[in-house]
């Protein structure tokens, strides 16, 4: 899977991804980020206004990333479970 920054000026690959979390950057307004470690780089995935928020975010990240395809046959019923590629685009705040 590929997730997409907010900025839309990085593309992670999260097969190479050490760790995603939520971290406050500023106690004054209490916002906080999503950054991800990779390869010994830390990338900012999207900044939110709530840490509710961003943990609602790595959640659907979390979501996406166990989507599957079940591909029915009505006569044979599933026949066919996939995992697609898949991307998720950080949302805005």
């Amino acid at each position: 899977m590929i997730i997409v920054s907010q900025d839309k000026y990085n593309i992670l690959n999260f097969d190479t991804t050490v760790n995603i979390g939520v971290e406050e950057i500023s106690t004054l307004n209490d916002i906080v980020q999503i950054s991800a470690q990779t390869n010994g780089n830390t990338i900012v995935l999207g900044k939110y206004e709530t840490e509710e928020r961003a943990k609602e975010v790595l959640q659907e990240i979390v979501n996406k990333y166990t989507e599957y395809v079940t591909i029915n046959n009505p006569k044979q019923g599933a026949i066919g479970i996939y995992d697609r590629p898949k991307v998720y685009e950080m949302p805005e705040i």
